[in-house]
């Protein structure tokens, strides 16, 4: 029997496993042994969904896993970006979209954190915001493995997606 009430419980475990994966994938692009990075980035992005669906299933709900779910999407993107661009695996002006992004999930964070603690209100993703984190893992994807001109394209939509989602989310406060 799951306990709804257990800060460890399984969604909130695979979440951790989200945080405590990105470093690695990091170190792994900078040996540059791409094919492990993009193993273990894909499992991080599937680890998303099954968070997800096991809270959802089990009907497992948790103030840890509301606020550590996003922040574990967040910093997955956002380390891999910072280490895609440090390997100038992304570069020149395609470093534009990873600043944006990375720009935009950290305002992000903090605002979703600020309007939950000061309103009291919980500002929920959207099927855009999910659409525009997919689309940023497939592009990830896709230049971790050395795909660098549809990576990019698909970078490039995503930052403009993210940035649509993020003005969803800002007129909703």
């Amino acid at each position: 029997m799951l306990d709804k009430n257990n800060a460890m419980s399984l969604p909130n475990a695979i979440t951790i496993f989200r945080i405590i994966i990105a470093p690695i994938i990091c170190v792994l692009i900078s040996y540059e042994l791409s094919i492990y990075a993009c193993v273990c980035f894909i499992a991080a992005c599937t680890s998303d969904f099954f968070d997800g669906y096991t809270a959802r299933l089990y009907k497992l709900s948790s103030k840890f896993g509301q606020h550590f779910d996003s922040f574990a999407d967040k910093f997955l993107i956002t380390s891999i970006s910072i280490a895609l661009v440090q390997n100038q695996i992304v570069r020149g002006v395609n470093v534009v979209p990873i600043y944006v992004i990375v720009s935009r999930n950290l305002a992000m964070y903090f605002i979703r954190n600020y309007v939950n603690e000061v309103k009291h209100k919980n500002i929920i993703v959207n099927s855009f915001g999910k659409f525009t984190t997919f689309a940023q893992m497939v592009s990830i994807s896709l230049l971790i493995v050395g795909f660098a001109q549809i990576g990019n394209y698909i970078l490039w939509f995503s930052m403009i997606s993210s940035l649509y989602s993020f003005g969803i989310y800002f007129y909703s406060i």
